[in-house]
């Protein structure tokens, strides 16, 4: 593919490549303005909004110097939607402590963004299992599971999933 950088109103004012360094120089400036507006993690709930808006995000505390490094590949894999990095991290996350919430909530939306909502589904009740009291951890898989849900168009269970986590925001 070529470009024409030949426009006639600014040929008079930038002589040769001046131009394509100029148009390349906006972008730059541009992507990064859009980089900062960016959720820190890549989020199907971030993105759409209810998770942030409702105070909750997925849990990030876990006690092992080891599965805290692993979760934190995950989420660099995450962030760039790759999959199968991600998916190994915490796989080798899951041989070490296979009762962190943290794991499966992750795992949960990997799976999510990967189209395989069934599996979603399990990883977030599995995470459920695991969270204890953590009612941000519980109501937010349960927005994963109404999001999975919706990938299925259960639109009711769907429903039934959201207004779940919404009674573990409740004081």
């Amino acid at each position: 593919m070529q470009f024409n950088f030949n426009f006639p109103a600014t040929q008079k004012f930038l002589p040769g490549l001046v131009h394509p360094v100029l148009l390349v120089l906006l972008l730059i400036t541009t992507s990064c303005a859009r980089i900062e507006n960016r959720p820190q993690r890549w989020d199907p709930l971030v993105e759409q909004g209810s998770a942030t808006e409702l105070g909750i995000s997925r849990s990030t505390s876990v006690e092992s110097p080891a599965l805290t490094s692993l979760l934190t590949q995950a989420d660099v894999a995450i962030e760039q939607q790759q999959w199968a990095a991600a998916l190994a991290s915490l796989e080798r996350a899951q041989r070490i402590d296979s009762k962190q919430s943290a794991i499966w909530t992750r795992l949960s939306i990997v799976y999510l963004a990967k189209q395989d909502p069934e599996q979603a589904i399990q990883m977030a009740k599995k995470s459920n299992s695991h969270a204890h009291n953590d009612k941000s951890a519980l109501a937010y898989n349960w927005l994963l599971i109404s999001r999975a849900y919706l990938q299925m168009n259960q639109v009711d269970q769907a429903k039934a999933a959201s207004q779940q986590s919404q009674q573990y925001l409740k004081p």
